[in-house]
């Protein structure tokens, strides 16, 4: 077959290597970049990433198959992550005994009695919010939760509790409790990750070489400017210059709000409603080079109150020393925005910089430089009623046998870079094999069960 494949990160990579051992391949990437938010840059002499990507997978398989993409130079290293609250440096995910000893103790007491009160309270609805009340108490969500879902997806009254299923570490304090006293070792912890030697690059370099190997082909800077169909098929992509390349079949790991435009003829106007209902949060990265070997003690440092504008921060060096020189550093610090939120990189500087020093993080005089890099529609939003506009928009895209959408992007699927090559894996194997709808909405159901582990 002749497969066309929307987008160069690691789910259009991922899965134009499967693809690409038995059929003729064609990756289109619309920058003149691959590895999408999994990407790596050169900065003098440092080698960064776009904030900081673990691999790390619990899913059977997936990590002897990332050691198959990286083959050499694939560095396992100690996971270590901290929350810092009230001022002071916690492990993550915080553990009973430290948040009773090193936070005010009236803050130990008041989170015991809400626990307690917790189980006989009644909490209406089944949001972000209430799952997390009702696990953790009121105290504990206000503390912990509740700052950080409005710094990165908006008001926890309107999230869906799947989020906080998702990307909470622990289901109940109960865990924490077990954790401690009887030293049960939660499994959505990992105690080590794996990081490529020279920078994430290369994991989608090698995919790309792959392909290559494999007599297919990646296109730079080619934006689709059509998908024409023909009785319910994709029968050729346009390009912009007018060139029309037929498809026997098309892979899409793009935005749906960039993929779906794209059809010709144009999906039913429900369609675009439904995707106009899907909210992301966007990103800057704010890189500081800073004049000495090590900023932080850890991978990186979660910021969950309101007081910083910031959620996490990462060292590049504490992922591989090898991308940095030995005499300084660079961390990134990470800004959830969007369109309402106007500043500028100064203003930031003014407001972090402080908060840098009171952190024990970095000395305004040891900042060398800063600069910013933004990603747009980063953080897919998971509203209450998300899960009703997708289902309109695939149910649309299961009328177009030839088309399949997947991915972070393509699925709207809040997910990590083990789940893009997991994803990439099935959805192949499901084309190669030309399985059966019904075999494609158990899939869609397996990719919705993707916890993150952090």
């Amino acid at each position: 077959m002749k497969i066309s494949i929307l987008g160069a990160g690691p789910s259009g990579l991922g899965i134009g290597r499967i693809l690409s051992k038995n059929n003729s391949v064609t990756v289109y990437e619309k920058t003149g970049k691959i590895g999408g938010m999994a990407a790596s840059f050169k900065h003098g002499p440092f080698m960064l990433d776009y904030g900081p990507h673990k691999l790390y997978s619990q899913i059977p398989g997936i990590i002897d198959e990332i050691k198959k993409i990286v083959p050499t130079n694939l560095l396992k290293v100690p996971k270590k992550n901290s929350i810092v609250l009230k001022g002071k440096y916690l492990s993550f995910p915080p553990k009973l005994s430290q948040i009773l000893t090193r936070l005010n103790p009236i803050i130990g007491i008041k989170s015991g009695i809400s626990i307690i009160l917790s189980k006989f309270k009644k909490y209406e609805g089944t949001s972000y919010e209430t799952r997390l009340r009702k696990s953790f108490g009121d105290t504990l969500y206000n503390l912990i939760f509740r700052d950080i879902a409005y710094k990165v997806w908006g008001d926890p009254k309107t999230l869906t509790e799947e989020l906080a299923i998702k990307r909470v570490p622990l289901k109940s304090f109960g865990e924490l409790i077990r954790s401690v006293l009887f030293g049960v070792k939660e499994k959505e912890s990992a105690e080590h990750f794996y990081y490529p030697k020279d920078g994430l690059w290369v994991v989608s370099d090698n995919l790309k070489n792959e392909i290559e190997k494999n007599n297919g082909s990646i296109v730079l800077n080619e934006e689709i400017k059509h998908i024409n169909l023909k009785n319910g098929l994709v029968e050729n992509l346009e390009l912009h210059n007018g060139t029309k390349v037929k498809t026997d079949y098309l892979v899409s790991t793009i935005h749906l709000h960039t993929f779906l435009p794209l059809i010709n003829p144009k999906p039913p106007e429900e369609v675009f409603n439904a995707v106009n209902q899907l909210k992301y949060r966007d990103l800057k990265v704010l890189f500081l080079v800073i004049n000495k070997e090590r900023a932080l003690n850890d991978s990186w440092i979660f910021f969950p109150e309101k007081k910083y504008m910031f959620s996490r921060i990462s060292e590049q060096k504490a992922f591989s020393e090898y991308t940095s020189p030995k005499d300084k550093t660079v961390i990134m610090v990470e800004i959830p925005t969007d369109d309402s939120i106007q500043i500028t990189e100064e203003e930031i500087m003014k407001e972090i910089v402080p908060q840098l020093e009171e952190l024990n993080i970095a000395k305004k005089e040891e900042i060398e430089e800063h600069f910013i890099r933004k990603a747009r529609r980063v953080y897919p939003i998971y509203h209450i009623d998300y899960k009703k506009h997708l289902r309109v928009i695939f149910d649309y895209l299961a009328t177009i046998k030839n088309v399949k959408s997947f991915g972070r992007q393509g699925l709207f699927n809040y997910n990590n870079i083990d789940h893009c090559l997991d994803m990439a894996m099935r959805v192949g194997k499901h084309i190669d094999e030309k399985k059966s709808d019904k075999e494609w909405e158990e899939l869609l159901e397996y990719f919705d069960s993707y916890m993150i582990v952090d």
